[in-house]
């Protein structure tokens, strides 16, 4: 009787392995767009300042922005938390100070953060847009 039973799972498990398998990658970017979020970030600061993305319990690093000078970063969908929340924190080059703006919610499928760090890193600002594409 065992017997009959592992025959019969592995004709089951043979017609399973000669299946094919279902791409959903249309279905999936219908349902679910993949949200761009661009970092603008303006440093009135006499030194340069490092950028990372802050979520969960990850830190990464953007990159650097030189004193009294703007850049603009993209952060990749893969820095996103899994609930769409992320911080941004700004370290001064040769300075213990550090700014890390409040939470950041990701939920649009476009996302744009304005940071402007002023030279009392303290008085800095961000401003948050985000739109949905129709």
């Amino acid at each position: 009787m065992p017997y009959l039973f592992l025959v019969v799972f592995g004709v089951l498990m043979s017609f399973a392995g000669c299946s094919r398998a279902v791409s959903l990658k249309n279905t999936q970017a219908q349902l679910c767009p993949v949200p761009t979020v661009t970092l603008n970030v303006t440093n009135n600061k006499w030194t340069a300042v490092a950028l990372y993305v802050v979520h969960g319990s990850s830190r990464d690093r953007l990159g650097l922005v030189p004193s009294v000078q703007s850049a603009t970063y993209p952060i990749p969908p893969g820095l996103l938390g899994p609930d769409g929340q992320i911080f941004v924190e700004v370290d001064a080059v040769g300075a213990p100070d550090v700014y890390r703006t409040p939470s950041i919610m990701v939920l649009s499928t476009r996302t744009i953060i304005d940071l402007t760090v002023e030279n009392f890193i303290a008085y800095s600002t961000v401003f948050v847009s985000s739109e949905d594409e129709p």
